[in-house]
């Protein structure tokens, strides 16, 4: 008797999915004939299927506007500038601005020019990812007032690949090797 009932409902099933596997899915939508009045838009409708462009990597120019207890970065190309909370005086706004992303020179503006004179240093990196451990021996970072000279507070990091300088005063700034000619000039 067990083996009837279950030959039952097998047969049953079966006919359930002949019967109704051919039929329409009634949540499908219609799709018409193009032939047809009242033909769906869709109907032989091609897809652009270019890609969009892609871009990588950091942008060449970046500025924002901060209030006197914001803190924030900024990165251009290479370059992060990390501005400390309670650094400004007064509403300020900061642009970095470099030639392509592989740059080893930074523009820093500060608007308005009274406010570059930060109460707590700013930090401006420049990551040197590209160059083997060895290259940092004597790397540093310069700022341009009339003439390049070397930042003070000035640290290259073998293991971080990157040159840091910690300033006052933001100024357009380079990465390059130490002239040992060339004397240290303060902030």
């Amino acid at each position: 008797m067990r083996r009837t009932q279950i030959s039952t409902v097998l047969l049953l099933g079966t006919l359930t999915v002949f019967l109704t596997g051919c039929s329409r899915n009634p949540v499908a939508p219609e799709v018409m004939s193009p032939l047809n009045d009242g033909a769906s838009s869709l109907v032989g409708a091609q897809v652009d299927d270019t890609p969009a462009p892609t871009e990588g990597g950091n942008s060449n120019v970046s500025t924002v506007t901060f209030n006197p207890s914001d803190e924030g970065v900024l990165t251009a190309g290479r370059w992060t500038l990390v501005l400390h909370k309670n650094s400004l005086k007064m509403a300020t706004t900061i642009t970095l601005r470099v030639a392509d992303e592989n740059a080893m020179e930074v523009e820093v503006v500060v608007t308005p020019p009274e406010a570059n004179n930060f109460k707590v240093p700013v930090e401006l990196t420049a990551s040197m990812n590209e160059l083997p451990t060895s290259a940092f021996d004597n790397l540093t970072m310069f700022y341009w007032d009339g003439a390049w000279a070397e930042v003070v507070d000035v640290a290259s990091h073998p293991n971080q690949k990157n040159v840091v300088a910690r300033m006052k005063q933001a100024a357009t700034c380079r990465v390059g090797e130490r002239d040992t000619n060339l004397n240290r000039m303060e902030d």
